[in-house]
């Protein structure tokens, strides 16, 4: 090969290696450039395919959202209840409807003068066929005396309720001796669907169910400076609209001394595992568990960062003793250990645990 070369003119030798470099240009052509133009078919079907896949994640998530609403309305509007059934959560949900503040923990022992309206006794309903999948249940209303404020407002509140309830039939009548005052007779109309509640549905049911009452803080005594249902020691709260997370406000508490407390007491079922979550925003040293209210045991607890930002917590406890058992815990219940230290807390839920 050597001798070869040697043997070759300089202008040969030249000639050999322009040979050579087309050669190799000529392979880069045939056979380099369409596997560029392969490779670029294939990063677009790759993004094509990944345009396809968050499109059908969206489309599942759609679907998951829009089965979990019918599950929950299934829920609420079953008619594979028997009607003493239906007549009972009816009944629950025009007295606490009724309340001055319908967020009361029972609003069937309530006193007399925490109702916006005031219902002696719910008279017995009657089942009627709807129409094509569906039946109504209707109740007739006697409310002996409300100002025509309060008449209102009741009124909104029922056209507002989960339940689909809708007022059929409004009379009032003004008694002589009082003025502003009437007597107001009201049928009721609740509708529900036919079909026994779907296992879904009933799972769903059991995993949003919040234990807490008031979480998102919006029934505060202005007069009493106190949150409904919600106890403080040793604390100065305030309904405020900073940090608020559910709805329009929050809870903005302050030590006044070094044993600040804020909790709430719950009735829990034992032999189940739950899940406390929270928004809050904190300074100073502050501790959130969820105790017992008898002797004070702890089922879980969180430090509080302290740099005033705001956080989501959650705690995931287990109540150990017997099923069928209930408890009464503090839950959440919060400490500010230190004078000056503060909180604003929102969106307070407590729920069963399921996976």
């Amino acid at each position: 090969m050597n001798n070869l070369w040697k043997k070759l003119s300089q202008r040969e030798r030249v000639l050999s290696v322009a040979i050579l470099v087309l050669l190799v240009v000529g392979c880069g052509y045939f056979f380099i450039v369409p596997t560029l133009d392969q490779l670029r078919v294939l990063d677009g079907a790759i993004e094509q395919l990944e345009d396809d896949i968050m499109k059908y994640a969206h489309v599942a998530a759609r679907a998951d959202s829009i089965d979990d609403a019918f599950s929950e309305i299934e829920d609420q509007h079953s008619s594979a209840w028997t009607e003493v059934e239906i007549h009972e959560r009816l009944r629950r949900e025009i007295f606490r409807l009724a309340l001055t503040n319908p967020e009361a923990a029972d609003a069937l022992y309530a006193d007399d003068d925490e109702y916006l309206v005031s219902i002696p006794q719910l008279n017995k309903g009657h089942l009627m066929e709807g129409g094509d999948g569906y039946r109504e249940y209707q109740i007739s209303l006697n409310i002996p005396e409300a100002t025509v404020e309060n008449l209102v407002e009741f009124l909104r509140r029922i056209a507002e309720s989960p339940q689909a309830l809708q007022v059929d039939r409004l009379t009032l009548q003004r008694p002589v001796v009082k003025e502003g005052i009437v007597h107001a007779t009201v049928d009721v109309t609740r509708t529900v669907v036919d079909g026994a509640p779907s296992e879904q549905g009933q799972k769903k049911q059991k995993r949003t169910e919040n234990y807490v009452t008031n979480p998102s803080f919006d029934s505060f005594d202005e007069r009493d400076g106190k949150f409904h249902v919600w106890e403080t020691e040793g604390c100065a709260v305030a309904k405020s609209a900073d940090y608020a997370t559910l709805g329009g406000s929050a809870m903005h508490a302050k030590a006044e001394s070094g044993n600040c407390e804020v909790f709430q007491r719950v009735q829990l079922q034992g032999g189940l595992e739950y899940i406390l979550t929270f928004d809050m925003a904190s300074s100073g040293k502050v501790n959130v568990s969820v105790a017992a209210d008898s002797d004070g045991r702890s089922y879980g607890e969180v430090e509080a960062s302290r740099d005033g930002r705001i956080y989501g917590y959650e705690v995931r406890f287990m109540l150990y003793e017997d099923a069928g058992d209930s408890f009464l815990l503090r839950a959440p219940f919060i400490e500010l250990g230190a004078a000056d230290s503060e909180i604003y807390i929102d969106n307070v839920m407590l729920k069963e645990w399921t996976d």
